[in-house]
């Protein structure tokens, strides 16, 4: 497998791996997003907008500066 910086797709917030062999194209939401989308339809949103992160309710949600996780 190959990384390629948007390729097929993926978008800014995706990751996209390329397989030769199956000639598919696979997204993966980078650190700090989560798939709010499909397993054929990635959409990476940012994971504080969803349920808070996992966050506590009264929390403010944030990400890793360093990791953006």
């Amino acid at each position: 497998m190959h990384r390629y910086d948007d390729v097929g797709g993926c978008g800014a917030n995706a990751t996209c791996t390329y397989n030769a062999t199956t000639k598919a194209v696979k997204c993966s939401c980078k650190g700090g997003y989560t798939n709010t989308g499909s397993s054929v339809n990635v959409v990476c949103t940012d994971s504080c907008t969803v349920n808070n992160g996992g966050c506590d309710p009264k929390a403010t949600c944030s990400h890793d500066a360093t990791t953006n996780a």
